[in-house]
């Protein structure tokens, strides 16, 4: 009987992949429910603020498996490269709202007629 060597795999490429595919899912969830009304808006936004961080947590685990996929040849590539893009695609809405706070002039002149 002859054995196989055991290929490495790069645990933290598939931890990238599930942390991004488990953002998604709460905040469809969060934004279903805070808009019919079953969520209040402060467990609202700490889902949403949970969501992004295992979103930007996605894209960390990414970065350093893929550090060590090109050091020790290790597989993974496919599940970090889907972590850090779904990732990336997560954190877009967070960066839409930072843009538009920074680019949009503030309401200093509210008249309530």
């Amino acid at each position: 009987m002859t054995s196989r060597l055991r290929e490495r795999r790069s645990r933290l490429a598939l931890w990238s992949s599930r942390f991004a595919l488990v953002s998604i899912p709460i905040l469809i969830i969060v934004a279903i429910g805070h808009r019919t009304g079953s969520i209040d808006a402060n467990a609202a936004y700490g889902a949403m603020a949970l969501a992004f961080s295992l979103a930007a947590l996605a894209v960390v685990a990414a970065l350093v498996a893929f550090e060590a996929i090109w050091r020790d040849g290790r597989k993974g590539f496919g599940a970090a490269l889907v972590g850090m893009v779904l990732g990336i695609a997560v954190l877009v809405i967070p960066a839409i709202g930072a843009w538009k706070i920074i680019h949009y002039p503030p309401l200093v002149d509210v008249s309530t007629d």
